[in-house]
């Protein structure tokens, strides 16, 4: 839009005279006085935050009517003769439109680049004309010339933590940041989401992997939750290798087999790390992992007695079927946990509900539902969001629950109650026959293929074990046909 901050005029036909004409913004390396400067000389500075003038149509008729109404701020450029502007840079632009040849001016003098850098950014932020990729590429461009967070802030009239959070956002890698905008339009609630990963170098993989903001979101809950395990199973090691049990990562193929170890203890990697062992350490201990779990196990004694085959395949059925029933809680807790996420995220308001369920995926969860014969309660919801059971909150505790579920869609709510049903009920997926059961698998197939659209995932070195237990194609299920 057209300045009309300033009421003197110099037009097209203005004299050459030095006119008294202030700028905006006060610079004191400058002799107060304007000059006229050919438009030829004076050039776009190098480093002016801004990259895109935007629309300048009604800006350009207006200085073709009535000329410029505002003097331009500039300084000596490297080029003897030629001048950068500082300030004014979309009237130096809409002039060049208009046909103007001379532009009023005042020249500063003996600027840092610091200060040039500081300059452009104010006059900027005056107007809100800087997108939040400018203003972190600006506020890094000062940091680099030497300025600190403190400095930036007291010239930008940013508080601290925004200078520091566009400092976090000027360390993505531009060409990525650049592209998702253009894409999907990040947002600066997806970059304040994106600041919650530690690594810069696994932020900018996550924002290139990503195609929405939903994506986007559900890969940093996947990031922070691995980030987390490591954190949790760095703690298990280091009290396991002062216990002296040592690591066996084979071994978590035997953890469901009785006839060769007992579990002593089990350790959930999404839970807080352990402060020390709460079980009396013996000789023969080992340790495995398995999937988001740490088992510490015993190994058994060999037993005299012989067992005849059918013995053999009936204790082998026995531990496939414990196997299966242990793999089935894990992929529960897969996806309840990711779900608890979502649904965290979207009643924070930080995910825009959008379309997030369409009315099929609305459909597909409410079917899921009523073939596992889930009953939906708010007391279901109440550990997302408070520390407490439902029957130990105020009603304004119950009240602010239920708004918070207001902005979650429906399919997700649904979702989570089918969750909750089948981790209760504790269906089986295996027979005790050893056969795979398809219609008590069903209700957890269709939950996963539903909650796959939303951008769920087992873990890579997982996933195929687990959807061989879900589609009835593991090896587990292959006893009764030896």
């Amino acid at each position: 839009m057209f300045d009309k901050k300033e009421n003197s005029a110099a037009g097209t036909d203005a004299p050459t005279a030095e006119l008294e004409i202030r700028s905006d913004i006060s610079i004191n390396h400058t002799d107060g006085k304007i000059k006229m400067i050919e438009i030829e000389n004076l050039l776009h500075h190098p480093d002016n935050p801004r990259k895109a003038i935007g629309d300048i149509s009604e800006l350009t008729d207006s200085i073709r009517k009535n000329g410029i109404m505002q003097n331009l701020t500039v300084i000596q450029s490297d080029k003897i003769g030629f001048f950068y502007v500082l300030i004014g840079n979309r009237r130096f632009e809409a002039a060049k439109r208009a046909g103007l040849e001379v532009l009023p001016c005042l020249i500063a003098e003996g600027l840092s680049k610091a200060e040039q850098v500081g300059i452009m950014l104010e006059e900027n932020m005056q107007r809100n004309d800087l997108t939040v990729i400018e203003q972190a590429q600006g506020f890094q461009l000062m940091f680099d010339l030497g300025e600190t967070v403190q400095t930036i802030s007291q010239r930008t009239g940013f508080s601290e933590t925004t200078v520091r959070r566009r400092l976090n956002i000027a360390q993505l890698d531009s060409d990525t940041l650049r592209k998702a905008h253009e894409e999907w339009q990040v947002s600066l609630d997806d970059l304040r989401e994106l600041e919650k990963i530690k690594n810069v170098k696994k932020r900018n993989e996550l924002l290139k992997r990503s195609h929405s903001s939903s994506v986007l979101k559900n890969f940093i809950i996947n990031e922070l939750r691995e980030e987390k395990a490591k954190v949790c199973k760095a703690a298990i090691d280091k009290l396991m290798k002062s216990a002296g049990i040592p690591f066996d990562a084979e071994a978590r193929n035997i953890i469901w087999d009785s006839g060769k170890v007992e579990t002593v203890k089990k350790f959930d990697l999404t839970a807080d790390p352990p402060i020390k062992l709460t079980f009396k350490v013996e000789d023969g201990m080992i340790y495995t992992q398995s999937y988001q779990t740490i088992y510490v196990l015993r190994k058994k004694k060999k037993e005299k007695k012989e067992l005849t085959e059918e013995e053999k395949k009936q204790r082998k059925i026995k531990s496939n079927c414990r196997h299966v029933f242990e793999i089935t809680k894990e992929i529960i807790k897969a996806m309840r946990y990711y779900l608890e996420q979502l649904i965290k995220e979207k009643s924070s308001g930080l995910m825009g509900g959008g379309n997030f369920c369409s009315d099929r995926e609305l459909r597909f969860a409410w079917d899921i539902l009523m073939d596992i014969h889930g009953t939906a309660r708010l007391n279901d919801f109440v550990g997302i969001f408070m520390d407490k059971s439902y029957y130990q909150l105020t009603d304004d505790e119950r009240e602010t629950v239920r708004q918070k579920l207001k902005r979650v869609p429906v399919a997700l709510q649904i979702a989570h109650v089918a969750v909750h049903a089948l981790e209760i009920s504790r269906s089986m997926i295996e027979s005790y026959s050893g056969y795979y059961d398809a219609s008590a698998a069903k209700g957890y197939v269709d939950l996963y293929n539903l909650l796959r659209g939303w951008g769920f995932r087992f873990p890579e070195d997982r996933e195929q074990e687990f959807e061989d237990v879900l589609e009835g194609e593991s090896e587990l299920y292959s006893v009764n046909n030896e």
